[in-house]
């Protein structure tokens, strides 16, 4: 029988596999719009 222990690791860990997800789409996003801007002149 799973205790409350148990079950408060098993929502730690999906949680922070969750956030680590969620990071790493955040940051493929931000990458892939930038990349799709395409090249930019720079005036100066």
């Amino acid at each position: 029988m799973p205790t409350v222990y148990a079950w408060l690791i098993y929502a730690e860990k999906v949680l922070t596999f969750g956030l680590h997800g969620l990071i790493g789409a955040l940051v493929f996003y931000a990458v892939l719009r930038r990349l799709s801007r395409g090249p930019r002149l720079i005036k100066g």
